[in-house]
């Protein structure tokens, strides 16, 4: 199977859990599908991607625990996450940054306001008051824009901005 291959077919099913499952099983076992299907949708992801960023996450975060290290295709995922700026989403994200001290470095706290100029509702502030504040500070010390941090990650991958 080939990333070009899993995007055409969940985006074929407009992003249907139940596709999404079925791929999940080919993922796990196969760390470099991941990281191109990682890249792929970075070059050109929206809404119909999510859960399929989701899933991605959610094994990538497993190997982090399993292995250590944070690695290119989490950082990308944990990204889109952030860009699709869904609030809900900001716990897997969480998640993946607490994975390990790699994670925890690499995963910028800024991802964690899920493009919000609030602090995102989600936050358990009494279980997580080190993200609260994490977030807080991440908002007001912000040094960019969100296109500038989207350029950034853009230049990091080797892909031209947008």
């Amino acid at each position: 199977m080939h990333a070009a291959d899993v995007l055409a077919r969940t985006r074929g099913a407009h992003g249907d859990a139940n596709v999404v499952e079925g791929l999940v099983e080919a993922l796990i076992d196969d760390a470099d599908l991941r990281e191109k299907l990682a890249l792929a949708l970075l070059r050109d992801f929206g809404p119909i991607d999510r859960r399929l960023i989701i899933a991605l996450v959610e094994i990538e975060t497993h190997r982090a625990r399993e292995e250590g290290g944070c690695g290119d295709p989490l950082y990308a995922l944990c990204f889109m996450l952030f860009w699709l700026g869904n609030e809900e989403d900001h716990n897997i994200i969480l998640t993946a940054k607490e994975s390990n001290q790699d994670t925890g470095t690499m995963i910028d706290s800024y991802m964690l306001t899920m493009r919000k100029a609030e602090c995102p509702e989600t936050i358990d502030r009494e279980r997580h008051p080190h993200v609260y504040l994490a977030v807080l500070d991440a908002m007001r010390d912000r040094q960019w824009d969100d296109d500038d941090f989207r350029d950034g990650i853009h230049a990091y991958f080797g892909l031209p901005p947008t």
